[in-house]
């Protein structure tokens, strides 16, 4: 019997007829514990002793994780970011991780914009006014002629250029490898870091967690921009210095900032007190219907892959020398 934990509190919300999918296959028994914030390493080392495969989300699997599951064979991370899962210590336990590039793209991609929009067009501070019963109008902006840049041209970052060529902007790109198909699209440049943080109306990251990217925005990055810059992050907590873009705002140099992706949710020291200048999410800019839905079904025919096959090809394995 394949013994199966589940941790991923997003699997099974978008339809919750997965775990009937699963329950078919006779081959597997399964374990999905209710929690409401991720599993410390404790808790995971607990729950992981016994079980041959995992489906992950935020929570770490550690090196200690690891060493203490005897019976892991894959882990199968519902999502993309795998900064919360120690790869080599499971390419040395010979365990398979895996994860799901490019099946968020176009939600993120769309939760981008939506901040993007929001912020340029006064809506949240519009609303708040309205719930206090102020209708007072003041002028806001276009996107339309903005120099939007945009560090990371990967998946995500492309389908974030494509909508704001839609929304006429101008784009500075920036990557460390060149993709020449997105050069060749109109008001569309590549240029170095430097020229995109000092020449750019809204900035977006779009960049993986590595030990290059961590830290990529801080107070130097922060004082090469316009005092008038929107920061937008849906990428991965450590790749900004939150306290410093935080005292940005506050000190007038950023204009605003929306994150999605927090060190620690709730935050230690206090956010909301900047009104419309900040915009927080909790993680949820991959989270719709349409992409959890799609993950569980990878996921799921990734298992029966696994068992039935001995190796999962619906999902990207990143440690293939196992």
């Amino acid at each position: 019997m394949f013994r199966l934990l589940i941790t991923a509190r997003s699997f099974g919300i978008s339809d919750p007829n997965v775990f009937n999918e699963l329950e078919k296959i006779k081959e597997i028994s399964y374990i999905k514990p209710d929690h409401i914030n991720a599993f410390n390493e404790a808790e995971m080392i607990d729950l992981s002793k016994n079980v041959n495969g995992i489906i992950v989300g935020t929570d770490k699997i550690t090196k200690s994780v690891i060493e203490n599951a005897k019976d892991l064979q894959i882990i199968l991370k519902h999502g993309v970011g795998v900064d919360n899962i120690d790869i080599s210590s499971a390419t040395n336990a010979e365990i398979i991780v895996s994860n799901m590039p490019g099946i968020n793209d176009i939600s993120v991609a769309e939760m981008t914009f939506a901040f993007i929009l929001s912020f340029s067009r006064g809506i949240i501070e519009f609303f708040q006014n309205a719930q206090r019963g102020k209708w007072s109008k003041y002028i806001t902006h276009d996107v339309y002629g903005k120099t939007l840049g945009v560090i990371g041209t990967g998946r995500i970052g492309r389908e974030v250029i494509n909508r704001a060529i839609a929304f006429g902007m101008n784009i500075l790109a920036y990557d460390l490898i060149r993709n020449e198909e997105i050069e060749k699209k109109p008001n569309v440049h590549y240029s170095s870091m430097n020229d995109l943080l000092e020449n750019s109306d809204i900035i977006t990251l779009h960049v993986p967690l590595t030990e290059t990217t961590k830290g990529l925005i801080g107070l130097n990055e922060i004082e090469k921009m316009k005092d008038s810059v929107f920061l937008v992050n849906t990428s991965r907590p450590s790749i900004v210095d939150e306290k410093a873009v935080m005292n940005a705002v506050r000190k007038g140099k950023l204009r605003g900032v929306a994150i999605d992706v927090l060190e620690k949710l709730p935050p230690d020291y206090e956010y909301l007190d900047m009104g419309s200048k900040l915009i927080i999410t909790p993680h949820v800019a991959a989270y719709t219907y349409e992409t959890l839905g799609l993950m569980d079904i990878r996921i799921v025919k990734a298992i029966k892959e696994f068992i039935f096959e001995g190796m999962p090809t619906s999902v990207n394995i990143l440690n293939k020398s196992v």
